[in-house]
């Protein structure tokens, strides 16, 4: 089958029969999707590169392609045996398969992130009714999850990607919308990030100015950006794991202990307040359910793939009940005077070394994080531009990322703005606009009517919220003016 991967560093991508193998040595790079689609187009005037496509390339003609090389397939390379030293030429049996009580907990590591310490300042703009948008979205995300992986489905390959989906959907406007959308969404992921790191150091020491801490931070992170390999930095999954659980714990514990407090002074709550705090809250809790095109690969590990509806049913409910506590129990305890940190609220209240163990879990995950996130960020523009140097790829993005911190310091005052806008804006896009569109035009091909038209509904409603939420943000951030 085909291995429909463009990312040159993957060590695991497929050989295919002698031709297709021997035209992708002979040109000196790894046999991958845009290679398939170059050979493939060869005899057409329909020329089709890595980074441009005049016109999407049929699925049957792919399939038909596929079919007639799969008796050449080679073996494939085993990681697990390059690992442990074995022979190299053993045959790939792939991935562990994922149980369902694995996946689900993949899924909730994805999607739970940093944006949990916003939790509580989502109501503190919104009231209670922000508990409603976020069940709202998270419903919505599950059903766009789905979407999603149905969209992945179509798509002959066991890992085909975002930007190769756009591609068979809507050929080179489809792939460029993805790439536009993506790499500006990991650019306010990356502006995230490093506000995260900022804020939370400078509340462990006081002593050092912003100016300071932002140029100390991002020259100690330069390093974080050379490792182009997820495998070196996988301290990430657990660093996120450990912090959230343990602010999750604090608050509930400070909550509990607050019942047996004489005379303790909650926070003041309302339950709404006004559209635009409506939409900044809305647009973090989006940006907090963001990793819809992490699904598909998830899916595509899973042992029993007939229980993905039920695994992303409880995933997205587990990320409404962690996201929904976090939210209501910071709420009541800081009420309508909770910062966009929750980690500050906690400091004022019960400052000690409890407050700078749960600080500094938060900084060493931030700092962590930048690595894959920065990977992400460049993957797209280091694919279109050809560039493959390990070295040219380390100057490139060290370059950048020092822009990008210079960026982040002019927002420094502006953290949840930038995360309300990166969620209205390009998380609501390819969380929840692209994958109805896309699906809607593949079904369209195969012949199911029927079903484009409660999808193009479907992006229009997720158009148009993604517009009010937007314009409220607009207006929030010349309020604060």
């Amino acid at each position: 089958m085909f291995d429909l991967r463009s990312d040159d560093n993957d060590a695991t991508s497929s050989a295919h029969g002698p031709g297709l193998e021997l035209k992708a040595h002979a040109a000196g790079k790894q046999t991958s999707y845009s290679t398939f689609v170059e050979i493939s187009a060869e005899k057409s005037p329909t020329r089709c590169t890595p980074t441009s496509c005049h016109s999407p390339i049929p699925l049957d003609r792919i399939l038909s392609y596929e079919k007639r090389l799969q008796g050449y397939a080679a073996p494939r390379v085993s990681i697990e045996a390059l690992d442990s030293g074995k022979s190299p030429t053993s045959p790939y049996l792939g991935p562990k398969k994922l149980s369902n009580n694995e996946a689900i907990f993949t899924i909730v590591n994805l999607f739970v992130g940093i944006a949990l310490l916003s939790a509580p300042y989502c109501a503190a703009k919104a009231g209670w009714s922000a508990l409603l948008g976020l069940i709202m979205m998270a419903l919505w995300g599950g059903m766009s999850g789905l979407i999603m992986i149905k969209c992945f489905q179509m798509i002959p390959g066991s890992r085909v990607t975002y930007p190769q989906l756009g591609m068979s959907a809507g050929g080179w406007v489809g792939r460029l919308a993805v790439q536009l959308v993506i790499t500006m969404e990991f650019v306010g992921a990356v502006l995230i990030v490093m506000l995260f790191m900022w804020k939370n150091f400078s509340l462990l020491f006081p002593q050092f100015t912003q100016l300071g801490v932002a140029v100390g931070l991002t020259i100690a992170s330069i390093p974080t950006v050379w490792l182009l390999n997820f495998e070196e930095i996988s301290s990430i999954s657990f660093l996120g794991v450990v912090s959230n659980g343990v602010i999750m714990l604090f608050l509930l514990l400070v909550l509990a202990a607050s019942f047996f407090e004489k005379n303790y002074k909650y926070g003041e709550t309302k339950t709404y307040t006004d559209t635009e705090g409506v939409s900044m809250c809305m647009g973090i809790y989006t940006v907090a359910l963001a990793g819809h095109a992490a699904l598909p690969g998830v899916y595509a590990d899973m042992k029993n793939k007939e229980d993905i509806n039920y695994v992303v049913s409880i995933s997205f409910f587990i990320m409404v009940c962690v996201y929904g506590v976090a939210t209501a129990t910071g709420y009541v305890l800081y009420g309508s005077s909770s910062h966009v940190l929750v980690t500050q609220d906690i400091m004022r209240s019960n400052p000690g070394w409890c407050f700078n163990f749960v600080t500094g879990l938060v900084v060493a995950k931030s700092y962590f994080t930048i690595s894959p996130v920065i990977s992400i960020l460049f993957e797209i523009p280091e694919e279109c531009l050809g560039i493959k140097s390990p070295t040219v790829k380390r100057v490139g993005r060290s370059i950048a990322f020092v822009g990008l911190s210079a960026v982040a310091y002019f927002f420094q005052d502006g953290l949840g703005l930038v995360e309300a806008f990166t969620g209205s804006l390009f998380t609501m896009a390819s969380s929840f606009i692209l994958p109805p569109i896309f699906y809607g035009i593949l079904l369209y091909r195969e012949g199911f009517s029927y079903k484009v038209a409660a999808l193009g509904v479907t992006a229009i409603v997720a158009i148009a919220l993604a517009s009010v939420f937007t314009f409220g943000d607009i207006e929030e951030a010349i309020k604060n003016l």
